[in-house]
């Protein structure tokens, strides 16, 4: 089982912090506020770095303790849903 606290707690507060900053940093460009738009984009990049580690961390725990590639159905799924949000998060830091 996965807990529901600790790392993946912290992984739904670092995406829902990053979705407030980000609604903050449009503000400041609905504002024309350059300042504000460059710090929220900033702290949303910082956010998304800290929680692309943090899920890396977890990738790799899961992989040591019980999941490879040939694990059935749910280790196919689980590596195919990481690898498809680890894609997203690496093109939206990108961006």
């Amino acid at each position: 089982m996965i807990p529901a606290f600790g790392l993946p707690a912290l992984n739904t507060l670092l995406l829902l912090s990053s979705a407030t900053v980000v609604t903050w940093a449009h503000w400041g460009l609905k504002k024309n506020n350059r300042r504000q738009l460059n710090t929220g984009l900033l702290i949303t990049i910082l956010l998304g770095l800290v929680f692309y580690a943090c899920r890396l961390m977890n990738t790799q725990k899961r992989i040591r303790i019980f999941i490879d590639l040939y694990s059935g159905i749910y280790g196919t799924t689980f590596f195919m849903l990481t690898g498809f949000h680890a894609a997203h998060v690496t093109l939206g830091l990108t961006m």
